[in-house]
């Protein structure tokens, strides 16, 4: 199974694919229960990547994982 990460990855890659700024959220029966915006997809990926890079600082340096 792929992550969530991987998964908004893939939703960010087709937003920016076909120059769209938000994507419909549809539950298992296709009703539209929302709407996606490339800002709240980039935010969270932005975030992800952040605390990775903490991580790795904080274990190159010695102290530890978070």
């Amino acid at each position: 199974m792929r992550s969530w990460t991987s998964r908004l990855q893939d939703v960010s890659d087709l937003m920016r694919d076909r120059h769209l700024k938000n994507i419909p959220v549809v539950d298992g029966d296709n009703r539209p229960i929302g709407v996606l915006t490339a800002r709240a997809v980039l935010s969270v990926l932005l975030s992800d990547v952040e605390y990775e890079e903490a991580q790795l600082v904080d274990y190159v340096k010695g102290v530890g994982y978070r």
